[in-house]
């Protein structure tokens, strides 16, 4: 096996003729077995005229309806695209990064909200892998090392970023295994963050002088800085009290119930064992990656204990009427129909005058969002711009402590479809539930049906029991193989890489 690698010769190796005649005659297409989103993206970075679909599906090999389609959904999202396709100032920065369009947000809002080295650190592990280890025979102690590292965290993402930092205080092999850690991929995820910190160096999002802090202390501003950008950059999923999975807010009409998986920090929450607090409040979470096994789980899963970041930076917000409700949307959802995706409400507590409030500041955080991306350089940000970010930044840390301190007079109230709140014991099956958040927010749950489609990364992780089979959004969960054996998976246009079997 050595012919070729480390010196000439000839290399001969025999199937059996039922795994030759399995064998494809040659490899499918890139654009059939990978994501979309950033070809997306470059058609329109191009200029090329016509609707996207109708410019890709005149490839010679062009990709799977369900893979543009679900491309340009998380596109529309994620608010890189509007109604018309068009690119919008978030788009265009998007187009430049080389990063998925999710992690590309991260980063640039991570920059503007002033904790770019901690968001860097994060998305370096999301686009590479997790550090963490499972030996063959330790999964209990490994299990329980990463539990202690977790300790107070609810956050997987929080938990990258507070691994990494500990690693560069102490790089030692010791520690490492110690916490069932790969200091190869520590090394890899470091090496990564300061690739991505050149590149953005090189776009102008950062100024030159600006240099990448390492061992940066996780406090509690860090921490609610950290999980307002991921709130407003990645996929949400919901689970109401007394439901044993998650419904995901996404712009598919299929329904994909999903779990959170076992390795997960916050795997308690889809746990009946194991459930905290009693189970009696709305859960509400954002994820990066979801992959079939023997269930559909979300990896990479951080838990919104406030709801205020989702008002403020999540892309489809709607308000209902002069209500005090508000709505998140997935994609671009135009209709009120009874048909239409789930929905996470958001409700103000304090009348409609608060409600006003909260709608204009919603309004003027967006505007100076999409002011400062359509900036050629970001590195430098005004006087007047850089006080209204720190004051949005001190609202959001401000809200994230009451929310963990737990010292807000109500915590649980019930939001039925036209916005009226009720006690628990007067709800049979609530149309809409709702935790009541410090700032007087409250989110809840409504819509008909959860939808499919998936984000995020696509990879085989060896480990554990089993292994995973990265699945792309819009495509059918693949069929476990036989015997232990490595096969591709099936290409249409929204898988890629090995899955395993058995």
């Amino acid at each position: 096996g050595r012919a070729g690698r480390v010196r000439p010769g000839c290399l001969f190796r025999l199937y059996s003729r039922i795994e030759w005649e399995s064998f494809d005659d040659c490899l499918l297409p890139e654009m059939q077995r990978t994501p979309v989103e950033e070809l997306c993206l470059q058609v329109r970075a191009l200029g090329i005229d016509g609707p996207i679909e109708d410019i890709l599906n005149r490839a010679i090999d062009a990709p799977a309806e369900a893979a543009i389609d679900n491309a340009l959904t998380l596109l529309c999202t994620l608010g890189a695209l509007d109604e018309h396709q068009q690119l919008t100032n978030l788009g265009w920065k998007l187009a430049t990064m080389p990063l998925h369009p999710s992690l590309g947000k991260m980063v640039l809002l991570g920059t503007l909200f002033g904790c770019p080295s901690h968001m860097l650190t994060i998305c370096a592990t999301l686009s590479f892998k997790s550090p963490f280890v499972l030996p063959m025979g330790k999964e209990k102690e490994a299990d329980q090392a990463k539990k202690q590292l977790a300790d107070g965290l609810e956050s997987d993402h929080l938990l990258f970023a507070y691994v990494v930092s500990e690693y560069q205080s102490r790089p030692s092999f010791d520690w490492c295994s110690r916490n069932f850690l790969s200091k190869a991929t520590l090394d890899m995820i470091l090496k990564t963050r300061q690739d991505l910190f050149r590149y953005l160096h090189h776009l102008d999002v950062v100024p030159e002088e600006h240099q990448l802090q390492h061992r940066v202390q996780l406090t509690d501003e860090r921490k609610a800085e950290l999980l307002a950008v991921v709130a407003g950059s990645l996929g949400l999923a919901t689970k109401v009290p007394g439901t044993p999975k998650f419904q995901c807010l996404e712009g598919s009409r299929r329904v994909t119930k999903c779990s959170v998986h076992p390795s997960s920090c916050v795997e308690y929450l889809s746990s009946p064992k194991r459930r905290r607090g009693g189970g009696q409040e709305l859960s509400v979470v954002c994820w990066f990656s979801r992959l079939k096994t023997a269930d559909v789980y979300m990896h990479d899963v951080s838990l919104l204990q406030d709801v205020l970041p989702l008002l403020l930076l999540a892309p489809q917000v709607r308000r209902r009427g002069a209500s005090t409700v508000f709505e998140v949307t997935p994609a671009c959802v135009q209709s009120t129909d009874a048909d239409d995706p789930a929905q996470l409400l958001l409700q103000v507590q304090d009348g409609v005058q608060v409600a006003d409030a909260f709608w204009r500041l919603r309004q003027a955080v967006q505007a100076l969002l999409d002011r400062l991306l359509a900036q050629k350089s970001t590195a430098s940000v005004a006087g007047e711009a850089e006080a209204a970010l720190s004051a949005v930044r001190k609202l959001l840390v401000s809200s994230y402590k009451h929310c963990v301190a737990r010292d807000h007079a109500t915590t649980c109230v019930t939001v039925a479809e036209n916005g009226a709140a009720s006690s628990d014991e007067d709800a049979d099956e609530p149309a809409g539930t709702s935790v009541q958040q410090p700032g007087q927010l409250s989110g809840g749950f409504s819509g008909h049906q959860a939808n499919a489609g998936t984000t995020g990364r696509y990879e085989r992780q060896a480990g554990g029991k089993g292994a995973r089979q990265a699945v792309q959004p819009g495509s059918s969960w693949p069929r476990e193989g036989k015997g232990g054996k490595r096969r591709r998976l099936a290409g249409d246009g929204n898988t890629r890489g090995w899955g395993w079997g058995g």
